[in-house]
């Protein structure tokens, strides 16, 4: 059976609506993501946010329509459902191939909008400008059209990161997403070679990197990602076991693995102190139903796998001391059950007090970095990115973990800044916080879609959008001499610098 007979007849139960003229009714339905359900038999290994399966379905329908009604419903379907991202995609691939590029790119940005880590979007995009001329071209259009058959990505090998709904990845959602298995129905050693998982693996031992988001992933976009023949090749020098760990890798070329993962990122609760609204709409903190199947997952699943790790890292989805699963987690690690596991703690540091810090005793020689997240550097400002939070709480606590490092007592302080169009302004003066706190690190990252904002909202608040009206002057910031500091780490605003509009060179 090929794969438009599989979806036919409920596209022939729409037609039926269609022709009795139930249109708006039918029109809700094909603007639902659910549709692509209806396709993924043909796609074993599927994004969490690809519309390719859902155009699919999309367009075989319009397909049965007449022809002077196809274009209409399309149309109109957009109009009523501005955030349907897979009806703006088949309009601009259509528009794509009839030579309309600039129209095709209207769309697809708007799509963007409504989830930017939609693999198939960012893929016309792509394609899109690249039929125009380079000049053309955004930033990080240009960095994501770089040739990547000879390069290598260890992560989809050593990295396995755990989410809210119980899917798993071998790389931050945002960069790779596609999920390997779910923790609440199977085991860690069939998820971690799961079909998928060794499919991600052939991927990038191939060189084609085809699920990966050439528009999101730090590596990709400032050009870190390192040749395959230098990670097989020989080290210079002594080299740590991750390293000869990924040379293995890169040499046997196998894609199913004898050993577990090295690196183990827990963001599978979403609790936390704060509700900041780049990623949640309000205050998420488990309930006791919830807690208890945390409980279940902490020991069939989070225990065991950190036996073998040698990272973990906890947490990219709330905070470690706001959440009380976490806290968990960190009481039952100790040196002696985890002789070889360094724990990193991820934080908004609100709650990283002397007391929380004396609470972890126990934990001290396992600590290895903590990572701080603020994305401001003025007291308005982050009153409006970190909705719930206090300036000087962060303030007096950044001087309470700079004192730890110091000390000896962390062995790596870094601080983030998401960059958005209320905070551009502020890049500079969050280096010079850094300098005062004298972190290891100082991270700037783009702002992302997480489904919290609003279509329009997020267009307004994305600078690095060429149509946003303070784009110019974002470039011109990033064209500041800080940012060439060895500390800074630009990541995926890297293609960003340079020719921004009556900015100056950058220096060398």
């Amino acid at each position: 059976m090929n794969e438009v007979n599989k979806i036919r007849p409920p596209l022939d139960a729409w037609l039926r609506d269609w022709s009795a003229n139930k249109r708006y009714a039918v029109l809700a339905k094909l603007a639902q993501p659910s549709i692509r359900d209806l396709a993924f038999a043909r796609a074993p290994v599927a994004s969490r946010l690809d519309s390719e399966a859902a155009v699919l379905v999309l367009r075989e329908f319009l397909a049965l329509l007449p022809p002077d009604e196809a274009g209409p419903a399309l149309d109109r379907l957009i109009e009523r459902h501005p955030a349907c991202r897979h009806a703006r995609a088949w309009r601009a691939e259509q528009a794509l191939n009839a030579g309309h590029a600039t129209a095709a790119i209207a769309d697809l940005k708007r799509a963007m909008a409504a989830g930017f880590d939609d693999l198939h979007v960012q893929r016309l995009l792509v394609a899109a400008y690249g039929s125009l001329p380079p000049d053309a071209r955004s930033p990080e259009i240009a960095a994501a059209v770089r040739p990547l058959e000879d390069r290598f990505c260890g992560k989809p090998f050593s990295h396995f990161e755990t989410t809210e709904s119980g899917d798993v990845y071998v790389c931050c959602p945002s960069y790779l997403p596609v999920a390997i298995g779910n923790i609440h129905q199977a085991a860690v050693d069939d998820i971690w070679n799961s079909p998928v998982a060794q499919e991600l693996r052939r991927s990038v031992l191939d060189g084609d990197f085809r699920y990966c988001s050439r528009l999101s992933c730090p590596a990709i976009q400032a050009d870190r990602l390192p040749t395959r023949a230098a990670v097989a090749g020989p080290a210079a020098g002594n080299e740590g076991p991750e390293r000869a760990r990924l040379r293995d890798f890169a040499t046997a070329g196998a894609a199913k693995l004898g050993q577990g993962p090295a690196f183990v990122n827990l963001s599978h609760d979403r609790s936390c102190n704060l509700s900041c609204p780049s990623c949640r709409t309000g205050t998420i903190i488990a309930k006791s139903s919830e807690q208890e199947k945390l409980d279940v997952v902490r020991d069939r699943v989070v225990l065991p796998v950190l036996k073998s790790a040698n990272r973990v890292l906890i947490t990219g989805s709330g905070d470690p001391f706001g959440s009380k699963h976490f806290r968990d987690v960190l009481d039952h690690l100790n040196p002696e059950l985890f002789p070889d596991l360094r724990v990193d703690l991820q934080t908004n540091g609100q709650l990283f007090t002397a007391r929380e810090w004396q609470r972890l005793a126990g934990l001290h020689s396992m600590i290895g970095q903590v990572y701080v997240s603020i994305d401001a550097a003025a007291p308005e400002t982050y009153a409006e990115v970190r909705r719930g939070g206090s300036f000087s709480t962060l303030c007096a606590n950044m001087e309470f973990i700079a004192g730890l490092r110091r000390a000896g007592q962390i062995r790596r302080l870094v601080i983030a800044f998401v960059v958005q169009a209320c905070n551009f302004r502020q890049m500079e003066d969050f280096v010079e916080l850094g300098r005062r706190w004298q972190v290891d690190l100082i991270s700037f990252s783009r702002l992302r879609q997480w489904g919290a904002y609003k279509a329009d909202d997020f267009a307004r608040r994305d600078i690095f959008f060429p149509g946003h009206p303070e784009h110019g002057a974002f470039r011109a910031v990033l064209e500041s001499p800080v940012f060439a500091e060895p500390f800074v780490w630009l990541g995926n605003i890297t293609s960003f610098i340079g020719a921004a509009p009556a900015a100056r060179a950058r220096p060398q």
